[in-house]
C-alpha cells in the first residue's frame, strides 16, 4: 500500500501544471464528466470511475437520490456547456430531444 504524505502533496508541479499522460476522476456526475472533458485537453489519457455500471438508458441511479428531483440549468451553465461542447445546441434543440439523446 502506497502512503500519500503532506510532503509529497507539496512537491508536486505547480498549479496549473501538469505532468503525466494519465488523468482519473472518480464518478461519473455531471460534475465528474465535465472534469473528465477539461482533463482531456491536458492528458492523453482520462479513466472515469463509478461504482455504478452507468444505464444505457434515461433512468435514476440508484447511488444518486437526487436524480429524482426536478433539475434546472441557469444560462451561465448553460454558457459554460456550450464553451466545452460546442454542438451542444444541435444535440438539444429542444428540452425533449436533450433527454431523448
Amino acid at each position: 500500500m502506497h502512503v500519500v504524505r503532506q510532503s509529497d502533496l507539496l512537491s508536486g508541479p505547480p498549479p496549473g501544471r501538469f505532468h503525466g499522460n494519465h488523468a482519473i476522476v472518480i464518478g461519473a456526475s455531471i460534475s465528474g464528466l465535465l472534469a473528465a472533458r477539461v482533463l482531456s485537453a491536458h492528458f492523453d489519457r482520462v479513466t472515469v470511475f463509478d461504482r455504478d455500471v452507468l444505464p444505457s438508458t434515461i433512468e435514476n441511479r440508484r447511488a444518486v437520490p437526487q436524480g429524482q428531483h426536478g433539475q434546472g440549468l441557469l444560462a451561465s451553465g448553460l454558457r459554460g456547456l456550450k464553451t466545452l461542447f460546442p454542438a451542444i445546441d444541435k444535440i438539444c434543440s429542444t428540452p425533449a430531444r436533450c433527454l431523448a439523446t
